[in-house]
C-alpha cells in the first residue's frame, strides 16, 4: 500500500534520494545514520529551506529528486517544522518522517 511512498523517498526498491549537495553522497543504504532523524516534507508554496533551517537541532535540509525536502535533524523537530511552516502562511502538503514509513510499510 505504501510502496510508492517508500520507493519515492528511497526507502526501498529504488536509490536513494539526491539529497546532498554536490560533492557529498546520501548513506548508501538509504536510512538516516545513527542518531539522526529523517522527516521529508512537501510545501510547495514557501522557502522550506529557509523556515527549517533556524530550528533547533536541524543539521541539513536537502531537496530530493522527486521534489521532497528531506529534513536531517539530531533530534526530533516535527512539531516544529510543521508549526514553522505553517506560521510563515506555507501549505504543508506531506510531512512524513522515515520511522512513519517504515511502520507503515511493515503493517502494508
Amino acid at each position: 500500500m505504501f510502496d510508492w511512498l517508500m520507493r519515492l523517498v528511497g526507502a526501498r526498491g529504488a536509490s536513494p534520494p539526491v539529497a546532498a549537495p554536490a560533492g557529498e553522497e546520501a548513506p548508501e543504504s538509504g536510512r538516516p545514520p545513527p542518531g539522526q532523524h529523517w522527516i521529508y516534507v512537501t510545501a510547495p508554496d514557501c522557502d522550506v529551506s529557509s523556515i527549517v533551517r533556524s530550528i533547533e537541532g536541524v543539521l541539513k535540509v536537502t531537496r530530493d529528486r522527486n521534489g521532497f525536502w528531506r529534513i536531517a535533524a539530531d533530534q526530533d523537530v516535527v512539531t516544529q517544522v510543521a508549526k514553522g511552516i505553517v506560521s510563515k502562511g506555507g501549505s504543508l502538503t506531506t510531512l512524513i518522517t522515515f520511522e512513519t514509513l517504515i511502520e507503515l510499510n511493515a503493517r502494508s
